[in-house]
């Protein structure tokens, strides 16, 4: 058994078991150099590592290790002497990117917390979040204006990518008033409007939500077309609409409320209507992708929710009443569109 055992070490190496365990210095990383505005910095012109020290008052050696970690995860390249912004970078940190995702990190570190070992390991064990004193999140963000702004504008820049991938993979031209259920921002109503000129839109979301989508709609010029509804999806009926579209909500509650969730939606639709639902979804093992399994963990520590695999959703929608059911990939990253028709 020991040679036998020592064979099976011997066919690997402990690079992939470094891999896992520095992962928490990737994430810090990629947190540290946005709030110092490294990436900022090196859009405009290429920096020395003295210069980048100077620009960002870190210690010499400080500005080497934040360097190289950022280059060796493909966000910097070197050429000589002087550090540039890689193109990956240059489309998803910094500020003035479409599909930024400096909202993102700001909204993490405003919650340093969940981003400890200490809090990872308390909402593990209780099984569930552990974040604003057992409160869920979104009870907090109808309490909280401040975090619930932060919030829906860090959805907001990490939805714009996604938003515009799937209206690629549906035709929707057949249909008049998409309601965007949990919409946030109101992004994927937006998207939806720009690539649809016949359709119209409702995002329908707490009103402290709906009052910072109000600014995106006036911002895209969609006042016309596009308007919120503020309500509860718990208690509210669902305005009017003849597509219902839930993007990243089904992901934040038990599949009992997801289910409530589609009946409600299969009541509200008219005949000829469509639910799509816009997930990552795991693979019917629930063994991956790997930024799935993350995601779903990362539901753990934030929501009463977990990731669905293609199977469940599927279910979810004919257990609802839902016919025609398909499952597609949105070819951006790891998301899909599951979609139904109501008979």
């Amino acid at each position: 058994m020991e040679i036998e055992s020592a064979a099976r070490q011997a066919r690997h190496s402990d690079k992939q078991i470094f891999d896992i365990y520095f992962g928490f210095l990737h994430s810090y990383a990629l947190l540290f150099a946005d709030e110092v505005r490294l990436f900022e910095l090196l859009r405009r012109e290429a920096l020395t590592l003295d210069q980048i020290s100077a620009a960002t008052s870190l210690p010499p050696r400080s500005a080497q290790a934040l360097a190289s970690l950022c280059a060796s995860l493909g966000l910097l390249e070197k050429r000589g002497e002087t550090f540039t912004l890689a193109s990956l970078a240059e489309a998803f940190l910094t500020r003035e990117a479409e599909t930024s995702f400096c909202g993102v990190l700001a909204s993490a570190r405003s919650q340093a917390a969940a981003f400890s070992y200490d809090f990872f390991k308390a909402s593990l064990l209780k099984g569930e979040s552990q974040l604003f004193g057992g409160t869920d999140l979104f009870d907090n963000n109808a309490q909280d204006a401040e975090h619930c702004e932060i919030f829906t504008r860090a959805m907001h820049s990490k939805s714009k990518g996604p938003a515009q991938a799937w209206v690629e993979k549906i035709d929707l031209s057949n249909h008049a008033c998409l309601l965007d259920v949990g919409g946030g921002s109101g992004v994927h109503a937006l998207s939806a409007l720009a690539r649809w000129p016949q359709l119209r839109a409702v995002v329908f979301d707490l009103p402290p939500v709906c009052a910072v989508a109000d600014t995106f709609i006036e911002q895209y010029r969609m006042q016309e077309r596009a308007r919120t509804c503020g309500g509860n999806i718990w208690e509210t009926a669902y305005p009017a609409a003849d597509a219902h579209f839930y993007s990243d909500i089904f992901h934040d509650w038990p599949l009992e409320k997801c289910l409530f969730l589609a009946r409600k939606s299969f009541s509200a639709l008219p005949s000829g209507g469509r639910i799509l639902l816009h997930e990552m979804l795991f693979n019917a093992q629930k063994t991956g992708p790997g930024n799935v399994a993350a995601y779903n963990a990362n539901m753990l520590l934030w929501t009463q929710g977990q990731q669905l695999s293609a199977p469940e959703a599927t279910g979810l929608l004919q257990a609802a009443g839902f016919a025609d059911i398909a499952t597609r990939s949105t070819g951006y990253g790891d998301w899909s569109l599951v979609t139904g028709v109501k008979p």
